[in-house]
């Protein structure tokens, strides 16, 4: 082999090392995972968060029996439309004579045609197609219009609302009635409105068994005839036939349309196009009360177009309903609108929300208005301190305490915010009313705000108290304090405490993040690291991994963890240098390919959370200088060895294989592919201790000649399984070459040992040969002795 040829086999790592200096960092696209307390000022001062949709849900109490609301129900037509709505109940041929019917082009031709049906299906069907004939379907529409609440269209549900207030006109918002169909006069229309009712009324009038088949859908549609005829007294006649629609569906008459839902809906929006805002406000509310997804857009729009009709707010300001909608919008939205002028403390527009809202309110005399602990909220998040303070008054409800502590972190006063924040949680469990009760999610932010304060005061184990068992969301900040700020003893005694029974968890999925399964995983990963391996076991929870960073397969951490125990303990038994440094190899190769789940940190530098997939980096004293000495120092005191390396088990692994070279033959086999095989563990992590590791064996190191054809080493970059039992012959061969040269270089002392030891070897023969002989000797006379008793 040519020189050249073995350069290439010795010095394969510079060209490996070239090119992950050009690849640099990889930057992969993983989970968002936000870290409120590398900001903590900003993270505590935060305002209140509002949540329109959950409000408008709790405005009216919830019923004791809801009605179904056909969400995720598949209406699709089945064969012969047997799904559809208008066909359940019927026959094939029924529901082939009302398709016939409804393509007729006048109710009179309809009815004619539908003699054989039922009479409730007969009448409903021809009244509705000269319904549709007055008040035809709007766009590409599919269902009838007696069929559907036709709700408000509130595309401000996925809209800011400022944008949605300025794309969407009110009629656009919500349309008038129905106009009546192109080249039908007005004199044509009435009379035919008439007949339409007096065949929906027939259908009612029916004896019950009879019209059941049709009876919701009459009564909902004659309450839409009230409003296409707008007569006198034409709310009060559709608000009966929609409560009539309601008691039918309650009583059990069947409802595949889901009318007895929708007919709040069709009901508020008349009330709406009539300015009656309170009343439409209550029927939503009640609408939202059954689980129904559209009323909360419906609200939302009732509250823009209220918050911009001066006279309609004043009109009804005094309705309790009214004022908790508006201070969920105001809450929820008002701040998105664009009011402020100048920055902290600015003055608000005069048609900001919450401007318009105190303004009503102020005029009304209303001091303490409903909801007014959310007011105050609003007030906060739009800088409107003064405002809060004065809503806030003596309430205590867990908003307002919450409330209480951010204004009292303004006025830097961290003393009372504590206090305030222990209120709050401590009313909050205490709080029966549902409307006054905080989300599940704004607890959990209530509790991570004050684990932030608790960190300021340097009540590490305090602030996991509060930031454990708080969701996936807060669970890289419970880490951190966890596996950075607490002492290995104060998170031991922490989990004994409030995780000391370990709960199933997913294979895969960050909803498993934060609860009594990742804690104890945590410690016992941290407890490896201190190599104490006996605790850590009993911590790794009871079920099998997804294979991370290399793995092969799933197997359960435990295992793995009391193998790199076992393999570290045999190395410090271990007779000889080579027994030593296979124990130890076996531990480092242990630590390369399951150290993430064995002693990964949770968080920076590892990921464990994420097996190590996503560099979510930006934790630690570094990202905030507030922090307080305590906590820097506590932060150090767990960096480890490795500092901030990112998968540092890694690096441990590379340590244990250097202690095992160090006791390998440097000119062996062995040694070279322990320290090619460490070398590949991090040649793409860290370029200048893979050099080290190359520098060594070029040092110290044999030439590998290829075997046969194929290249079977190569520095770094091919992985062989070490022979040891190869080393130990290396060793034993090299230990009797070292003899042999020792005694050629000092002959007459290796052949006088030599017949030193022979007549040594003579000696203890003729020694052995006379205790045999002695012990014949004996048994002989014993013999004799028996005899002679005998």
């Amino acid at each position: 082999m040519t020189r050249a040829a073995s350069d290439f086999i010795r010095r394969p790592l510079w060209l490996a090392l070239a090119a992950s200096s050009v690849l640099g960092v990889a930057l992969a696209c993983g989970p968002d995972f936000q870290v409120y307390l590398n900001s903590r000022a900003v993270f505590l001062k935060a305002a209140i968060p509002g949540n329109f949709f959950r409000d408008a849900a709790q405005l009216h109490p919830a019923p004791a029996k809801k009605f179904p609301s056909g969400q995720g129900q598949d209406t699709a037509d089945g064969k012969d439309g047997e799904q559809d709505p208008e066909g359940q109940g019927l026959s094939a041929a029924q529901r082939k004579l009302v398709r016939e019917m409804r393509a007729a082009e006048q109710g009179d031709q309809a009815y004619a045609l539908g003699a054989a049906l039922p009479a409730a299906l007969r009448l409903y069907t021809a009244a509705a197609v000269d319904y549709r004939r007055v008040v035809p379907l709007s766009g590409d529409a599919e269902g009838e219009p007696e069929e559907s609440s036709c709700e408000l269209e509130a595309e401000a549900a996925e809209t800011p609302a400022s944008a949605a207030s300025q794309a969407a006109s009110p009629d656009q918002a919500c349309p008038r009635p129905w106009p009546h169909a192109p080249g039908l006069s007005e004199a044509d229309s009435k009379p035919l409105l008439a007949k339409v009712r007096q065949r929906f009324e027939a259908v009612l009038m029916l004896p019950e068994k009879e019209r059941a088949i049709r009876a919701t859908w009459a009564a909902y549609s004659l309450g839409l005839v009230d409003i296409a005829e707008a007569g006198e007294g034409y709310l009060a006649k559709a608000d009966a036939h929609f409560e009539l629609t309601r008691k039918l569906a309650a009583a059990g008459a069947p409802d595949p349309e889901f009318l007895g839902l929708d007919s709040f809906g069709a009901q508020a929006r008349a009330h709406l196009q009539a300015g009656n805002y309170s009343r439409a406000t209550e029927l939503y509310a009640e609408q939202a009360a059954h689980e129904s997804w559209k009323p909360g857009e419906s609200l939302l729009i009732v509250a823009q177009r209220l918050l911009k009709d001066e006279a309609g707010l004043q009109a009804h300001i005094q309705s309790a309903l009214v004022q908790r909608l508006l201070v969920g919008y105001v809450l929820s939205y008002g701040a998105d609108e664009p009011h402020l002028e100048g920055g902290d403390g600015a003055k608000l527009r005069p048609a900001s929300p919450l401007n318009r809202l105190v303004k009503a309110l102020d005029a009304a005399g209303i001091q303490q208005p409903a909801a007014a602990d959310k007011l105050a909220a609003a007030a906060y998040a739009s800088a409107r301190y003064d405002l809060a303070r004065r809503y806030v008054g003596n309430l205590q409800t867990p908003t307002a305490h919450w409330l209480r502590a951010k204004l009292a972190l303004m006025a830097g006063d961290r003393k009372a915010a504590a206090a305030a924040f222990a209120k709050a949680l401590e009313a909050e469990r205490a709080e029966k009313a549902e409307d006054k009760k905080l989300a599940a999610e704004d607890v959990q932010l209530l509790s991570a705000q004050f684990a932030a304060l608790k960190l300021g005061s340097d009540e590490f184990v305090q602030a996991l108290d509060l930031l454990y068992g708080q969701g996936p969301e807060y669970w890289i900040d419970a880490a951190y304090v966890a596996e950075r700020l607490l002492t290995l003893d104060e998170l031991k005694a922490f989990v004994d405490r409030r995780a000391a029974k370990a709960v199933p968890a997913a294979e895969t999925g960050y909803a498993q993040l934060n609860n009594a399964g990742s804690l104890r995983d945590l410690l016992a990963r941290r407890l490896v690291r201190e190599q104490r391996f006996d605790e850590a076991l009993d911590y790794f929870q009871e079920r099998e991994l997804q294979a991370v960073d290399g793995g092969a397969k799933p197997e359960q951490a435990r295992v793995h963890a009391k193998a790199y125990a076992k393999a570290l303990r045999a190395a410090a038994k271990a007779w000889t240098q080579v027994g030593r440094a296979q124990s130890l190899y076996e531990a480092a190769e242990i630590a390369r390919w399951h150290g993430m789940e064995i002693m990964g940190y949770e968080v920076n530098p590892d990921f464990a959370m994420v097996g190590g997939n996503h560099d979510l980096a930006g934790m630690g004293p570094e990202s905030d200088k507030t922090r307080t000495p305590a906590e820097r120092q506590r932060f150090q005191a767990t960096r480890g060895e490795f500092g901030d390396k990112r998968f540092h088990y890694r690096f441990e692994a590379v340590k244990l294989a250097s202690q095992a070279a160090d006791l390998l033959p440097a000119r062996s086999r062995t040694y070279a592919d322990v320290l090619s095989n460490a070398t590949s563990w991090v040649i793409h992590l860290d370029p200048e201790l893979s050099q080290s590791l190359y520098r060594r064996y070029l040092k110290t190191g044999a030439y590998i000649a290829p075997q046969g054809d194929e290249l079977d080493f190569l520095f770094g970059q091919l992985q062989q399984e070490p022979n040891f039992w190869q080393a130990r012959r290396f060793v034993a061969r090299q230990s009797l070459q070292e003899a042999r040269l020792w005694a050629r270089e000092h002959r007459p002392l290796a052949w006088g040992l030599i017949a030193l030891g022979g007549f040594g070897l003579l000696g203890a023969l003729a020694l052995l040969r006379g205790c045999v002989r002695k012990c014949r000797g004996l048994g002989a006379r014993a013999g004799a002795t028996r005899e002679t008793l005998a």
